[in-house]
């Protein structure tokens, strides 16, 4: 009796498939392992057809590209892709009350959402004055007069 088993090359493609597959079951969110999984079909397919070992690994990885980009582009449809700004691009734009005197000369500071920013503008804007936040520079707000429309 034999220890080796011969393998034809269209069961090793689908052993390596199989294998492929398992690794994609097992690691959630990836969606990586199953494009070379269904590569490696159709690298069994030109093995069951007896074509060469070259041309049964060109197929193989033709295919799981395609078969990746195409479920690449099917995926990118359902992601979330409107970007919500955080950290200070979220106060770009927002409404500030100054909390102590600004001036062109003399940074003070204005409450943001509850927060406290030291603040530069243009203008001399008083204590109580709503402002409106136009750029972020380091740690200070540069702020403008907030005009309301009414």
């Amino acid at each position: 009796m034999d220890l080796f088993v011969y393998f034809s090359p269209a069961v090793v493609w689908l052993i390596s498939g199989l294998v492929l597959l398992l690794i994609e079951l097992t690691t959630p969110g990836l969606f990586f392992f199953i494009s070379f999984a269904f590569g490696c079909l159709f690298g069994a397919l030109g093995g069951w057809l007896g074509y060469s070992f070259a041309v049964q690994a060109m197929v193989a990885l033709v295919v799981a590209l395609i078969q990746f980009s195409g479920m690449r582009r099917a995926l990118r449809r359902y992601t979330n892709t409107v970007q919500t700004p955080t950290n200070t691009q979220a106060l770009l734009g927002k409404r500030a009350v100054v909390t102590t005197l600004v001036t062109p000369f003399q940074p003070g500071t204005v409450k943001v959402g509850g927060e406290v920013w030291a603040a530069s503008s243009e203008f001399n804007c008083s204590v109580g004055t709503v402002v409106r936040v136009l750029r972020v520079e380091g740690n200070r707000v540069v702020v403008t007069l907030h005009h309301t429309e009414g």
